[in-house]
């Protein structure tokens, strides 16, 4: 496979497991609530929606496309002919700090 298709692959996994993760967060945002409602309102909506279930599909799915993700991205960094360049980030509003990476495939040096 071309280093295109690996970067592609690797930024729409970024993408899902930041959707993945949000869903989650939502579905804690739920439970957290959940607990309150009266037993009648609980118990339907445990029952008719099965939170607890989904939350779980989507853990396994957002497992999966992050190694899915480091996958694509140890194989950019394999294909790629790495072009690297040096600059400056800031840290906080006081410090910067010098990085080099890869301007292709994003890979840093440590």
């Amino acid at each position: 496979m071309s280093l295109e298709y690996y970067l592609l692959c690797k930024k729409n996994f970024d993408s899902i497991i930041s959707n993945l993760t949000e869903i989650i967060e939502k579905y804690d945002t739920i439970f957290s609530y959940t607990d309150e409602l009266d037993m009648v309102d609980s118990d339907y909506l445990l029952d008719k929606f099965q939170p607890i279930d989904s939350k779980e599909q989507f853990n396994i799915r957002l497992n999966y496309a992050t190694y899915c993700r480091n996958y694509c991205y140890r194989k950019a960094q394999q294909a790629c002919s790495h072009e690297f360049v040096t600059d400056l980030i800031d840290i906080n509003p006081e410090r910067s700090q010098n990085i080099t990476f890869c301007r292709i495939c994003e890979y840093t040096l440590k």
